[in-house]
């Protein structure tokens, strides 16, 4: 298969997902003439299940869109990463086995992707739709205060009120295979690395005015359901670290717009890490601890970083005064004092989780998550 006989290449990370898989591929195969210019890579994850089977039964059914490729278990990132290298198509789409696409919206964006003859740009963002587990009410999260089908220099976006999550952003294959993206395996939340390494490379952003994403959501296994984060702090600190070593030490390349948007991005996902240790961790010395140890790490790596958190995490401010003291800020403030506290913060958080998006719930979906 040569590059060009593919516009979109949508990798599909699959985990024990034969529940979900049959779903998610129904919604790519439903999109009629225009799946010959699509093409589907469903990476099974060493699943011990049917994922294999459900598979296998798209690729004979669709020998020119559906590719079947089997592996040991690597986690999200791996999946991820394999389907990077595979890729053919102009831009590339990744969709857990667990979430479907709207068809309707799939042709238009693989229409729109075929008319772009001479100039691709680096970035597609679409809108999503978040699907409740129980309920399936589902819940629209749109781009605003943009204007859509316009090519955007990174140096002109609104960066304040964009955000660019997994289930909203398709990139040019070629900017990703170019860059030699490789997200960390057997590790949770790579998704994070997905969204956001790439982004010294991004020079230019299209925005389509479709709901394509069917997130799905609500799973207590998922893997930002906060117990389940606190169990998994490893993990979350891991890709921390390969963030802001990449995006945020002081010897970072990044200026202007795009560096606004980095950073404003990091700026919560730093509040979010911080509000695992010393917010939800019902063990609150390890927590603290835990706390202490990267805010070394990140006033070391980046100075100015470090300086703006205080700013932005009220309760950071209190903990670094009294040296990650928990018995200490309790003598200072009292006991009731500091509960008010903890309360004020996840209060805090709900609402940054909400502005940007992500579920309180879960994003550790059963497809491509096991480690």
């Amino acid at each position: 298969m040569k590059t060009m006989d593919k516009w979109l290449t949508i990798t599909v990370a699959a985990y024990n997902a034969q529940k979900y898989l049959h779903r998610c591929l129904r919604s790519i195969a439903g999109c009629g003439a225009y799946l010959d210019k699509i093409e589907v890579l469903v990476v099974n994850d060493g699943s011990t299940d049917g994922t294999e089977e459900i598979a296998q039964q798209f690729a004979k059914a669709y020998p020119r869109s559906f590719f079947v490729i089997t592996k040991k278990n690597g986690g999200h990132g791996s999946a991820i990463n394999k389907g990077i290298q595979k890729a053919h198509g102009r831009y590339f789409l990744v969709l857990d086995a667990d979430d479907w696409l709207d068809s309707e919206a799939l042709v238009e964006l693989v229409k729109t992707i075929g008319c772009m003859k001479d100039t691709l740009p680096d970035l597609i963002s679409c809108h999503y739709s978040r699907v409740d587990l129980e309920t399936g009410a589902s819940t629209p999260v749109r781009q605003e205060q943009v204007t859509f089908r316009k090519i955007y220099p990174f140096a002109e976006l609104p960066v304040s009120d964009v955000y660019f999550a997994l289930a909203s952003i398709c990139y040019r294959t070629s900017l990703l295979q170019s860059m030699q993206l490789v997200i960390q395996e057997h590790t949770y939340y790579a998704d994070v690395e997905y969204m956001l390494l790439p982004m010294p490379y991004v020079e230019t952003v299209y925005f389509l005015d479709l709901y394509l994403y069917k997130y799905f959501v609500g799973n207590t296994e998922q893997s930002i359901y906060l117990p389940t984060m606190v169990k998994r702090y490893a993990h979350h600190n891991r890709v921390m670290h390969r963030v802001i070593d990449t995006l945020a030490a002081d010897t970072a390349n990044l200026s202007g717009r795009k560096k606004a948007y980095v950073w404003q991005i990091l700026e919560k996902l730093l509040y979010t890490h911080y509000a695992i240790s010393l917010v939800y961790d019902e063990n609150h010395a390890r927590g603290a601890l835990r706390a202490k140890k990267f805010d070394a790490y990140l006033k070391y790596t980046s100075f100015a970083l470090y300086e703006r958190m205080e700013k932005t995490v009220p309760f950071l401010r209190i903990y670094r005064k009294y040296d990650f003291s928990v018995s200490r800020v309790q003598k200072a403030y009292g006991y009731r004092v500091y509960l008010k506290c903890l309360d004020f913060c996840k209060t805090m958080y709900v609402k940054i989780c909400r502005i940007y998006g992500w579920w309180i719930k879960g994003e550790n979906k059963e497809a491509g998550k096991h480690v």
